[in-house]
């Protein structure tokens, strides 16, 4: 856990502060919803009830539009998204109008959640940033002489997404700062701290073990460190420029904006590049870290409830809805060019078994790192598994969480 400094507290709320351009634009996003919903609402105030006044609606009124809204969603064979998304609207509009919202009424109550019950997740329209895809993607990079700080931006991005199972405005809210970024014992692990997400503006604090083969999260972020000229990290007071910053093209060559954080579109625009010389056909994008971590974590046979904790999904239905289906190809094997002395067969971790976690540094619990759950499932999208042998069926996935909770020798 990272030790709170004396600004901790500023840096976190400037660092809420500066997400805004994000959380803006979602705010812009909904609020086109809620204006068609309000229409839609106000249309059939107007013409079914002659109420031209939103002083004058009362949970009856709304009860009854509710109820209308679920026969059209029936008759159409739609799920209640309609229903749900128009109470909300209406409770927006109330809230801005510092009214009470009659949606709070136990009977809007009752039919909200009925419409919930029925309402559908859609697929989402990105393809699962898989591990095969990451190391195929470090092999690209490292493949280029001499290596291009782009490239080297977008993969250590891309990790950080999957490895830590984050939004691009949680990887967006991490400063460069000793308050914001602290790395374990030995490069063991790198904690973050995230200013901002979409389900909690408080702050949390996410811990990336070291992984021994292909691309490191730990390894990987030392080595951006070091060709970006991003120097030691500050400790003192201050606001700090982002973490991950964008590039500038100039004076014969390429360099990092310290103040600039990296735009989302640049990101994708160039991830999608790499992933067309690395020879992969998924379509991947920022959410992509996000999807591949709840897929291979549900692959593994991980509890719902554990992948709901480690990405910041509040529901069942939701989570459900990262979870694709894996191509299953073979990887390519380790990175080159990043390799740590683990993975080349010398230093420290050259005792460790080929397909074995590795272990935690002395005194380290679960609980020590964000609960436990979030170490255990980024080491497990992590944990390289061996092929299957010919002629016998394939043993069933052992999630790194019960390995943590229960030893190696637990069964399942």
């Amino acid at each position: 856990m990272l030790a709170p400094g004396a600004n901790t507290a500023a840096i976190q709320a400037a660092f809420v502060a500066a997400a805004g351009g994000a959380q803006s634009q979602i705010a812009q996003t909904t609020a086109r919803k809620y204006d068609a919903a309000m229409e839609k609402f106000q249309r059939y105030l107007h013409h079914e009830l002659s109420i031209t006044d939103l002083a004058a609606v009362d949970a009856v009124v709304v009860a009854g539009y509710a109820h209308t809204l679920q026969l059209e969603c029936q008759d159409e064979g739609n799920s209640g998204a309609a229903v749900t998304d128009a109470l909300a609207a209406i409770a927006h509009r109330f809230r801005t109008l510092n009214l009470p919202s009659p949606t709070e009424a136990p009977l809007v109550q009752q039919l909200r959640r009925q419409a919930a019950a029925t309402r559908t997740t859609r697929p989402l329209r990105r393809d699962p940033l898989e591990v095969q895809h990451l190391r195929a993607l470090h092999d690209v990079v490292f493949a280029q002489q001499p290596l291009q700080l782009p490239a080297l931006v977008t993969l250590t991005a891309a990790t950080r997404l999957h490895y830590g199972c984050l939004r691009w405005s949680c990887l967006a809210s991490v400063g460069f700062h000793a308050d914001c970024i602290q790395f374990g014992p030995g490069d063991s692990s790198v904690t973050l701290v995230v200013a901002f997400s979409k389900t909690s503006r408080t702050g949390r604090r996410v811990t990336l073990p070291a992984v021994a083969e292909g691309p490191c999260p730990v390894r990987l972020l030392r080595r951006l460190f070091a060709a970006g000229g991003y120097g030691p990290l500050p400790s003192g007071p201050g606001v700090p420029g982002p973490l991950m910053r964008a590039w500038r093209h100039g004076g014969g060559g390429v360099s990092l904006v310290a103040g600039k954080a990296l735009p989302r579109d640049t990101f994708n625009n160039h991830l999608a590049q790499l992933a067309e010389s690395a020879g992969i056909r998924a379509r991947l994008t920022s959410h992509s870290g996000r999807i591949g971590f709840a897929s291979e974590a549900a692959a593994a046979g991980d509890p719902v409830t554990s992948i709901m904790g480690a990405g910041g999904w509040r529901s069942e239905r939701a989570a459900k809805g990262y979870m694709r289906p894996l191509e299953r190809t073979p990887a390519p094997g380790g990175g080159v060019g990043d390799a740590g002395p683990a993975a080349r067969g010398g230093g420290r971790g050259a005792a460790a078994a080929p397909h074995a976690p590795s272990r935690a540094p002395p005194g380290h619990t679960p609980a020590a790192s964000l609960a436990g759950a979030r170490v255990a499932l980024s080491l497990l999208a992590a944990w390289p598994r061996p092929p299957p042998q010919p002629g016998l069926a394939p043993a069933p996935a052992t999630s790194m969480l019960h390995l943590l909770l229960h030893g190696e020798g637990g069964g399942r």
